[in-house]
């Protein structure tokens, strides 16, 4: 469903969502849309960052003078809180936005210049029903288990197949709020590693907070239970 509007109280949550770094190319390209107007309305900077290392005691400060920008950082489920708002300010007559809807299915017309996609709608509290769509151009932005991709996949002459890796890294994350000593920069990236591979890394919000992400193995128990010791 829609999140709050970029400019709700709620996004001063820290468990809300996890912060994104916007580089100068993604900075660019919201500029090219013209959307990075709003989107910097809600962002924080980030100048530098701050690490702590294993078996350093004291922390390596690093200013970004190198770079050309300012990495904006903002909470992921916010930017696309923000891009949803400039789609329904902006170009509400060329664009519909369906929520609670997923792709169940899609056949190509006899010619090939068209497919129709079948939605599934649900909406919460709601009856579910079925939507078709028929479009010459879809694009099956839907994620790394697009349903899209699989349905083209799945046809007699498909020329695309796609190719699942298995995950030899795997990391579970937890979000966390961080209040630093006020006397400690706000614009900063916070980052410390540990030996027993828990890392966690702090990035500012626009409301002040800081918004932690501790990172560390599924298998974490084998190593004295990174969980437990995040808990």
């Amino acid at each position: 469903g829609p999140q709050p509007p970029p400019s709700s109280t709620e996004w001063g949550n820290p468990h809300r969502s996890y912060n994104l770094g916007l580089s100068g190319r993604g900075q660019r390209v919201l500029s090219t849309l013209g959307a990075m107007d709003r989107v910097d309305t809600y962002a924080a900077k980030s100048t530098g960052r701050k690490d702590w290392n294993p078996g350093k005691p004291d922390p390596t400060l690093r200013e970004a003078t190198d770079k050309s920008y300012v990495t904006r950082v903002i909470q992921r489920d916010r930017l696309a809180s923000c891009l949803l708002e400039e789609v329904q300010q902006n170009y509400s007559d060329q664009v519909t936005v369906h929520f609670h809807t997923h792709c169940t299915g899609m056949q190509w017309g006899p010619d090939g210049a068209s497919a129709t996609l079948t939605l599934a709608q649900a909406p919460p509290g709601g009856e579910e029903r079925v939507l078709m769509e028929t479009a010459p151009l879809v694009i099956g932005a839907d994620g790394a288990r697009a349903g899209v991709r699989d349905f083209v996949a799945q046809q007699p002459d498909a020329k695309v197949q796609p190719t699942r890796y298995e995950d030899t890294n795997a990391r579970v994350y937890k979000i966390m709020p961080l209040n630093l000593p006020s006397a400690w920069r706000q614009d900063l990236n916070y980052s410390a590693r540990t030996a027993s591979g828990v890392n966690l890394d702090a990035l500012p919000t626009a409301e002040g907070a800081m918004v932690g992400v501790v990172l560390f193995r599924p298998d974490g128990a084998a190593e004295g239970s990174a969980e437990a010791r995040i808990r």
